[in-house]
């Protein structure tokens, strides 16, 4: 089956993106029409595309592929060097690029609940969510608006999600963490008594799992996105606009600073501070608390320079 074709003028987007306030500066004909997105390296005709590694274009370039975009998005040191008719020049152009996606060509969620999902009745869900397929919602869950949830998903009792969310497919949220106490040959597991908090606009990848804190509330604050497979441990306090990347594991009582960045596979101790702005490298282990706009790499992690302006 053919994919049905969207046709969108080019003043339609940048009306667009002049209501969300993107800086951008616009060159071409407004008139023009794209109907669909391709990437650079495989352009596709009267489609928009994007590109902001210079190396990248002079790639291309070398190898004689004439690319003759309807629309790039472009970065200012790519655009010094380019002669394309119709460009957006941007200081971000994934981000620009990104908006403009999500705003034409994303497929719009239907609010409500998918078959076979359970929802408690002592639930609360605010408007405009979505539930998939075969979910549990439990007893006194707070969902916010617009928030979106993928089949397969267990929310746990007590469990509070903020507004414009999105929780992928098999992802658990809110079950007791590994917690136990030893006395002689007897282990107890330790009672969690605590809840999970999720701020506005988290998100949380497939095959995740959040767990309750024991007294303290787990959080995920405001705006962090969290990838797939990734373990976050009970009482773990994680700040705003967070990235955690796939397969990295957190573990208990961690506070992981505003705008921090855990490269995938990354391992963070028990009770280890990650400062503001902080970059974890890929496969590390961290053992102690670090200073804020670090990067951090190894095993155990050290010290590899301070975080400069293009790493965030």
């Amino acid at each position: 089956m053919e994919k049905e074709l969207t046709e969108v003028s080019l003043k339609q987007i940048i009306l667009y993106l002049e209501k969300v306030s993107a800086k951008f500066e616009f060159y071409g004909n407004v008139e023009d029409k794209i109907v669909g997105f391709s990437s650079f390296s495989n352009y596709q005709n009267n489609t928009i595309t994007w590109i902001k590694d210079f190396y990248r274009y002079q790639k291309y370039k070398n190898e004689e592929k004439q690319i003759i975009p309807a629309l790039i998005v472009i970065d200012r040191e790519v655009d010094n060097v380019s002669d394309y008719a119709n460009k957006l020049v941007c200081d971000n152009p994934k981000y620009v690029f990104a908006l403009i996606l999500r705003e034409f060509f994303e497929q719009k969620v239907n609010t409500g609940i998918g078959e076979g999902s359970v929802v408690s009745k002592n639930a609360f869900l605010q408007e405009d969510v979505s539930i998939g397929c075969n979910c549990v919602i439990e007893d006194d869950v707070i969902i916010g608006s617009g928030t979106r949830i993928y089949h397969n998903v267990i929310i746990r009792r007590g469990t509070i999600i903020g507004k414009n969310c999105i929780i992928k497919s098999g992802t658990v949220i809110g079950e007791e963490g590994y917690g136990y106490s030893r006395n002689e040959d007897e282990i107890i597991h330790v009672p969690h008594l605590g809840y999970v908090v999720l701020e506005d606009e988290v998100e949380i990848g497939s095959n995740c799992s959040i767990d309750r804190g024991t007294m303290e509330n787990t959080v995920v604050g405001k705006g962090s996105k969290i990838d797939n497979l990734c373990h976050i441990a009970h009482n773990v306090q994680i700040g705003r606009r967070v990235m955690i990347v796939a397969g990295s594991i957190i573990c208990g009582s961690v506070h992981i600073k505003d705008r921090a960045y855990i490269a995938p596979g990354g391992i963070i101790k028990n009770q280890v501070e990650i400062g503001e702005k902080c970059i974890i490298g890929m496969g590390s282990v961290v053992l102690s608390n670090t200073q804020k706009e670090k990067v951090l790499v190894g095993v155990p992690a050290k010290n590899l320079r301070n975080v400069k302006n293009e790493d965030l």
